[in-house]
């Protein structure tokens, strides 16, 4: 079966340091209900035990970490977060981690 795009963000969410960040840029179509949702964030310096939900004033769904990776000189950390069958809508992801640092959600 191909994959079908149902929705791309029109825009990136850029901050100063925090522990914790939203993003509600994103409307996901009811036809995605069979679908999946994937996002990615950047943090600088290094984080540990990022943990992300979509809709998390809503059903407040956990996303599961896929995979992240930190640069060898221990300055930053990528990750991408995926959902399978996210709620539809207009809704808010959320992530959270344990070391102040600056963030871009994309």
């Amino acid at each position: 079966m191909a994959v079908a795009v149902d929705a791309v963000s029109s825009s990136t969410v850029v901050a100063a340091a925090a522990t914790t960040a939203t993003h509600t840029n994103l409307t996901i179509g009811a036809s995605l209900s069979n679908g999946a949702l994937i996002f990615g964030v950047q943090w600088d310096p290094k984080i540990t035990v990022p943990t992300a939900h979509w809709d998390s004033t809503g059903t407040n769904q956990a996303m599961t970490l896929l995979g992240s990776i930190s640069d060898t000189s221990n300055s930053s950390t990528v990750a991408l977060f995926g959902l399978r069958n996210p709620t539809s809508g207009n809704k808010t992801f959320s992530t959270s981690w344990t070391t102040s640092a600056k963030y871009i959600i994309f």
